[in-house]
C-alpha cells in the first residue's frame, strides 16, 4: 500500500470505522444483557401481583413556615451604567443545601424539615465550632455565619471621565443581607465585631439615616444601612469632597434589565444565588492605561481582548438545570481567527429515547480562506510553503481540493444513540461532490462497493481492507515469525464494512444496515436540537463540540448523599436529625435520569466553554462513566465487623485461612463469569453465607478483587495487615501477598509463592 493509502485508510477508520466498530459491539453486549421472553412474562406476573396490594399514598412535602435562610442577591439588578466588573461570592450555607438555585431539589431545599436540618446545624456550628477558632477570627466567622443571609455582592464603577490623578481611581461598592431589622441592632452587631476582629474600628456608628464609618487598618471606609431592605452597603473609595455620598449613590439606583453585565451573564445563573464574575476588558484596560499600565496589557490587544466586550464565568442556575459557563464574548478578530465560527442548528431527527449525542462542527470554505489569511501573517515563508505543498496533495488522496472537501460535507457531524442504536449522521453540502468523492476512492483504492434498494432508500455497503502494517504483514507471512504475531494478524487481518443511507439531508452511517433499517421504521421520530434544548437544558447553536447524555439513577444517588451529609454534620454538631420527617425520592417526584452535557461554542461573537448538571458538576464525571471511581471516592471499603481475638501474636487461626480461601474462590468464580471483579454493589454477593469471624477484620475493595486482613494489636502491640491482590495468568488467578504481616507460616495456603 502507497504512502497515500495508508494515509486515506488510517484517516477513515479513525474517524468512522473505529466509532462506529466500537459502539456496535458495545450494543451487541447490551442487546445480549437484555431479559428473555420468560424473564419478560415472569416480570409482567410479579407486576400484578403486586398491583393487587394498594401502594401508600406520598406523603405531601411540607414547605418551610421560616424566612428563607438566605435570601437573593439584589445588587446585579440595579447596576448602574459605570460599573464595568461585578462578582458574586455565594453564601456559605450554599454548599449544604441551604440555598434553592432552581434545580431539581428546589422543592426539598425549601421544604420544613430540610429547612430545620440547616438551622439545626448552623446552631451547632456555632455554639460548638466557633469557640474553637483563634480569638481575633471568632466574631468574623459568627458574623458570617449567623448574621450575613444573601451572597456578598461586589460592583467597580468606573472614574467620572475626564477626572485627575489620583480622583481617578475605581470606586468599590459591596452589599450584602443581614438579619437585622433597625439601625440600633446593626450598630451593636457592628460594635462588637469591631471589638474582636484585628484591624477593624468603628469610630462613627451609624446615625439614624443609615450612613457611618468603618476604619480598616486606619483607612476610612463609608457605610449605609437601608433598614427597609435590612441591607448593608459598603464603599471603598478615595477621599472627595465632590463625591456623591454613599446613601444618594444607593437611593439613585433604579432596577435595569438591559446593563451589559446581565445580557453577556444571562443563562449562566437566573436566581441571583450562585458565583458569577463579569469584567468588561475595554473599560478596565481604559482605567489601566489611566495608571501607566498600557505596557504590561500589550499582548492582550494583540490578541484581541482589547476589544472584546465582556468576559463572564459563573456556576448557577437557569431553565431548572444548572451551569458552569466560562464566556468570552468578542469578535472575530485576533485568536479567533484560527477558530471555525458555527452559526447553525441541527436538522436531524433521531429515533425515540434519544439518550446520547455527541456533535462535531465542521468548518466551512470561508473559514479556510480567513485561517490561510491569518496563518500567511504568523508562519514564516518557508512554513508556509511548506503548508500549501501538503495541501496540494489532498486531490492525490481524495480526488477532490480541500476547498471542494469543505464544500462537500458540514454543518456537523453527529454520533447518537437512540432505541434504535449507535449510528454517525454527517451533514451533507454537496451530494454531487461526495459521488465524485467516493467513485474516486473506490476506483484508487480498489474498495468493493454495493447498494441494495429497500424501503424506498438506497443502502450502501462499503468493505474497507485491513489496516495492519506492511512490516507486520511481512514478519506474519515468515514462516519462521513469532507465533503470537501471526495469530494475532490473523485476529485482525479481516476487512471492515460500513453501511450508510442518505436521510434528512444527511449520511447516516452504522456498522449494521439493520440500525439503519429500524431508524426508517422508527416512529415518532425526535428532532436532536429540540432536544438538547428541552430535556437537557443545553443551547446546541454555535457548538463547535458538545456532548450530552442521560444517566439513570444519578439524581436519587445524589439525594441519598445530601441526606447523609446532614446527619453527619447534625451528628458532629450535636444537633441530630430525624431523617424520617424528610419525604422520599417518590415523594419528591425525583426524575429517574439526570441530563449531562459539555460543549465548547465559537458562534460569530462569542466563545464559551460549558458544563450543564442536575446539581453538581461531580454528576458529569458519573454520567460519562467514572460511577464506579466515585463510589470508591464515596466508600473506600466495606469492611467486615469481627470480635476480637486478644492473643498477641503473628499467628492467623486454621478458621480465618479457611474464611479467606473461600473468597478467594468465590472471586475467581465471580471474574470467570463476568469478567471482571465485584463491583461495590456487589460485594455482598460474594460475602454471602460467609459468617464474620473472630481475631480479625476483613476488607473487600471494589473492582480490584483485593482482601485486606487486619489482626489488631498482633504485631509489637500495633496492628498487623495483610494484603492479598489478584493477579490473572493463563492458568488462573494467583494471590499476592504484602503488608506488615509475616506469612512464612500461610504463604503455602493463601499465597502463591
Amino acid at each position: 500500500m502507497t504512502t497515500n493509502k495508508k494515509f486515506f485508510a488510517v484517516i477513515l477508520h479513525a474517524l468512522v470505522v473505529t466509532p462506529l466498530t466500537f459502539t456496535s459491539n458495545k450494543l451487541a453486549a447490551e442487546s445480549a444483557l437484555q431479559p428473555t421472553n420468560s424473564q419478560v412474562q415472569q416480570k409482567n406476573t410479579l407486576t400484578t401481583q403486586s398491583a393487587e396490594n394498594q401502594s401508600p399514598l406520598p406523603r405531601p412535602v411540607a414547605p418551610a413556615n421560616v424566612q428563607p435562610i438566605v435570601n437573593t442577591a439584589y445588587l446585579y439588578t440595579v447596576l448602574p451604567n459605570s460599573a464595568f466588573a461585578y462578582a458574586r461570592i455565594p453564601n456559605l450555607w450554599w454548599p449544604i443545601g441551604g440555598v434553592a438555585i432552581g434545580n431539581i431539589f428546589d422543592q426539598l431545599i425549601k421544604s420544613a424539615p430540610n429547612a430545620e436540618a440547616i438551622l439545626a446545624i448552623r446552631r451547632g456550628i456555632l455554639d460548638r465550632f466557633t469557640p474553637e477558632l483563634p480569638q481575633e477570627w471568632r466574631g468574623l466567622a459568627k458574623f458570617l455565619l449567623s448574621q450575613v443571609n444573601t451572597p456578598l455582592e461586589l460592583a467597580i464603577l468606573a472614574p467620572s471621565k475626564n477626572q485627575p490623578l489620583p480622583l481617578a481611581m475605581p470606586e468599590l461598592l459591596l452589599t450584602t443581607g443581614l438579619n437585622q431589622f433597625s439601625v440600633e441592632a446593626t450598630n451593636l452587631l457592628l460594635q462588637n465585631l469591631a471589638i474582636k476582629t484585628p484591624g477593624l474600628e468603628f469610630p462613627e456608628p451609624l446615625q439614624e439615616d443609615g450612613t457611618g464609618k468603618l476604619l480598616i487598618y486606619g483607612k476610612p471606609i463609608d457605610l449605609y444601612f437601608n433598614a427597609a431592605q435590612q441591607r448593608l452597603f459598603i464603599k471603598i473609595a478615595l477621599p472627595n469632597p465632590k463625591g456623591q455620598p454613599l446613601a444618594e449613590q444607593v437611593s439613585a439606583l433604579k432596577p435595569t434589565t438591559d446593563h451589559p453585565m446581565l445580557v453577556a451573564t444571562k443563562g449562566i445563573d437566573d436566581t441571583g444565588q450562585g458565583l458569577l464574575f463579569w469584567l468588561n476588558p475595554k473599560t478596565t484596560l481604559h482605567v489601566a492605561d489611566i495608571f501607566g499600565l498600557a505596557k504590561e496589557f500589550n499582548s492582550l490587544h494583540a490578541m484581541g481582548i482589547a476589544d472584546a466586550h465582556s468576559i463572564a464565568f459563573g456556576v448557577g442556575g437557569s431553565g431548572g438545570k444548572q451551569h458552569l459557563k466560562l464566556i468570552l464574548d468578542m469578535p472575530q478578530i485576533g485568536v479567533r481567527n484560527f477558530l471555525p465560527t458555527f452559526d447553525t442548528d441541527i436538522k436531524f431527527n433521531a429515533a425515540n429515547e434519544l439518550d446520547m449525542v455527541f456533535m462535531l462542527g465542521l468548518p466551512n470554505v470561508e473559514y479556510l480562506k480567513t485561517l490561510e489569511a491569518n496563518l500567511k501573517i504568523w508562519l514564516s515563508q518557508e512554513d508556509y510553503q511548506e503548508y500549501q505543498i501538503q495541501k496540494a496533495t489532498v486531490p492525490q488522496v481524495t480526488g477532490l481540493t480541500a476547498e471542494q472537501i469543505l464544500d462537500t460535507f458540514g454543518k456537523e457531524l453527529l454520533m447518537l444513540h437512540d432505541q434504535v442504536g449507535y449510528y454517525a449522521a454527517l451533514k451533507l453540502r454537496n451530494s454531487d461532490n461526495f459521488q465524485t468523492l467516493l467513485q474516486y476512492l473506490i476506483q484508487k483504492f480498489k474498495l468493493k462497493h454495493e447498494t441494495k434498494e429497500l424501503f424506498n432508500t438506497t443502502f450502501h455497503h462499503l468493505v474497507l481492507p485491513q489496516l495492519i502494517p506492511s512490516h507486520l504483514t511481512d514478519i506474519a507471512a515468515t514462516p519462521d515469525s513469532f507465533n503470537t504475531i501471526g495469530f494475532i494478524h490473523k485476529l485482525v487481518d479481516q476487512p471492515t464494512h460500513i453501511y450508510w443511507i442518505e436521510h434528512q439531508g444527511y449520511l447516516v452511517f452504522a456498522s449494521i444496515p439493520q440500525v439503519l433499517m429500524d431508524m426508517l421504521y422508527a416512529t415518532p421520530k425526535i428532532n436532536v436540537a429540540n432536544w438538547l434544548r428541552q430535556s437537557q437544558g443545553i443551547n446546541p447553536n454555535g457548538a463547535l463540540t458538545l456532548i450530552s447524555t442521560r444517566a439513570t439513577g444519578i439524581p436519587r444517588l445524589l439525594y441519598e448523599m445530601h441526606l447523609w451529609s446532614l446527619s453527619y454534620l447534625s451528628d458532629m454538631v450535636a444537633n441530630p436529625i430525624d431523617l424520617f420527617s424528610f419525604p422520599s425520592a417518590h415523594e419528591l417526584n425525583l426524575p429517574n435520569s439526570g441530563a449531562y452535557s459539555v460543549q465548547f461554542v465559537t458562534a460569530p461573537n462569542q466563545l464559551a466553554l460549558e458544563m450543564v448538571y442536575e446539581s453538581s458538576p461531580f454528576e458529569v464525571l458519573m454520567s460519562f462513566g467514572l460511577q464506579t471511581l466515585a463510589s470508591a471516592g464515596i466508600v473506600a471499603a466495606i469492611a467486615i465487623p469481627s470480635l476480637i481475638d486478644n492473643k498477641k501474636d503473628e499467628s492467623i487461626p486454621q478458621t480465618t485461612i479457611e474464611y479467606i480461601k473461600n473468597l478467594q474462590v468465590k472471586l475467581a468464580e465471580f471474574y470467570n463469569v463476568m469478567g471482571r471483579f465485584p463491583a461495590i454493589n456487589e460485594l455482598q454477593t460474594v460475602l454471602a453465607n460467609n459468617s464474620p469471624i473472630e481475631g480479625i477484620e476483613v476488607t473487600l475493595l471494589p473492582d480490584t478483587g483485593s482482601i485486606i486482613l487486619i489482626l489488631p494489636n498482633k504485631c509489637k502491640d500495633t496492628s498487623c495487615e495483610l494484603i492479598l491482590a489478584p493477579t490473572l495468568n493463563p492458568n488462573g488467578i494467583n494471590w499476592k501477598c504484602e503488608g506488615s504481616l509475616s506469612t512464612n507460616s500461610i504463604s503455602s495456603e493463601i499465597c502463591t509463592q
